[in-house]
């Protein structure tokens, strides 16, 4: 998640927490920011530290390794805005029950990750989404959810 604008680059739901199972989502929040961190902050999941290697690594940055591991909540940086997000994906799941297999679980991610990107308000951007804090172009009125669809299948 991109710290200022609150835009969710990645989300990924796994079986497991090794190393393989952070590198994919770092990956494609990579990919999608089209740019290296200036930093990346985690929790204590030890898997972190060399997937965020493996990932974002680079001799020639100025800071070779952006990997910054939390000592507590209270300290900054922090990711409070992570665990906030983590307890909108709960509110979700905590109805749903399970999710059927893998394939539900991205598709679960995917639809999750539209709606908190450009369909839901979010108080701490003053009543914007993250999409319109990174200013990217896409007017949703009304329906954002309708809208969103009709923009997807051509309409």
């Amino acid at each position: 998640m991109d710290a200022k604008t609150r835009y969710l680059l990645a989300c990924q739901v796994t079986k497991d927490r090794q190393v393989t199972d952070a590198q994919k989502p770092l990956q494609r929040a990579k990919d999608a920011a089209a740019r290296r961190p200036d930093l990346v902050v985690t929790d204590g999941l030890q898997a972190y530290k060399e997937a965020i290697r493996d990932v974002f690594y680079d001799p020639s940055a100025f800071i070779h390794n952006p990997h910054f591991r939390l000592k507590d909540f209270e300290t900054k940086p922090n990711n409070n805005i992570v665990e906030r997000l983590n307890g909108t994906f709960r509110e979700r799941t905590k109805v749903m029950r399970s999710l059927p297999n893998q394939i539900g679980a991205n598709e679960f991610c995917a639809g999750m990750q539209v709606y908190y990107n450009y369909i839901r308000p979010h108080q701490g951007i003053k009543g914007m989404t993250p999409a319109q804090v990174a200013k990217i172009p896409i007017n949703l009125s009304g329906n954002r959810w309708m809208t969103m669809i009709e923009l997807a299948v051509g309409k």
